[in-house]
């Protein structure tokens, strides 16, 4: 029972912290203007990444905590081996745990790459304005390989390192990397999906006048493009909030399939 009411706190804590980080990123995206519409603020790169990593890196600390306790532990709370170092993992493991990693990785990049091509052709603006400029080019099909590749990689490298504990740490049996493939896809298809919603109710509001773009932006980017800015920005926040989300439950549900398994052998 001790336990369960310590896994379920920390279901609650993660699941608390995620929330309220979504609740800071929709309230400094959206200004009220008092007139029954808001207006859309983009945020400096450098102050999201700093929010969405402080939230994956508080979530994987808590989450490996979690492991650390319960992979050691019986049902009862009880310690199932003696106290001291684990054995040396063997070469073959810590393959299993860097291709896990990789992966998440290699899987996050390719997700950004296409996501960003197909918006840096909604809205190229949102890319050379909305964003700091770090590549001298205006090309959409640069401007997404460059940030499919540099806003995504420490997403996936985030979710990876969770994934790869929730996989391999503990006395439960080990899924190998080729295992986690199909769950990483899932990930990333929900995240399209909801992506797709998020950008929907981005063009539909933004052109039933609910949302606007603040004077600094709508002065900086035509009018004729301040619907699809806004389209883009909110399929982006989408992508985000479904990943920081998505990630951690990622994790539980690999940690809760190796239990499964357990139970079957």
């Amino acid at each position: 029972m001790k336990a369960k009411r310590i896994r379920i706190i920390l279901t609650f804590l993660i699941c608390g912290v995620i929330w309220l980080s979504a609740g800071w990123a929709w309230r400094t995206h959206l200004e009220w203007l008092g007139n029954g519409s808001y207006a859309w603020n983009a945020l400096p790169m450098n102050e999201i990444a700093m929010g969405l990593a402080t939230l994956a890196g508080f979530c994987t600390v808590v989450f490996l905590f979690g492991l650390f306790w319960f992979s050691r532990r019986d049902s009862k709370g009880r310690p199932q081996r003696p106290a001291g170092f684990p054995e040396s993992p063997s070469l073959e493991s810590s393959g299993q745990v860097a291709g896990v990693i990789v992966l998440s990785v290699l899987a996050a990049i390719l997700y950004g790459i296409i996501h960003d091509q197909i918006t840096a052709r909604i809205c190229v603006e949102y890319f050379t304005i909305g964003h700091p400029h770090l590549i001298d080019s205006e090309s959409p099909t640069m401007l997404g390989l460059f940030w499919g590749m540099v806003a995504t990689w420490w997403v996936g490298l985030t979710i990876g390192i969770g994934l790869a504990i929730a996989a391999r740490a503990g006395t439960r049996p080990q899924l190998t990397c080729s295992q986690t493939l199909r769950p990483i896809g899932i990930l990333l298809c929900g995240m399209l999906g909801i992506a797709i919603l998020a950008g929907l109710t981005g063009y539909f509001t933004s052109r039933a006048g609910i949302f606007h773009l603040v004077p600094r932006l709508a002065a900086r980017i035509p009018e004729d493009k301040h619907v699809a800015f806004l389209t883009v920005g909110w399929a982006h926040s989408g992508s985000y909030l479904a990943g920081v989300v998505g990630g951690p439950i990622l994790w539980i549900v690999t940690w809760r399939r190796r239990g499964k398994c357990a139970l079957v052998g």
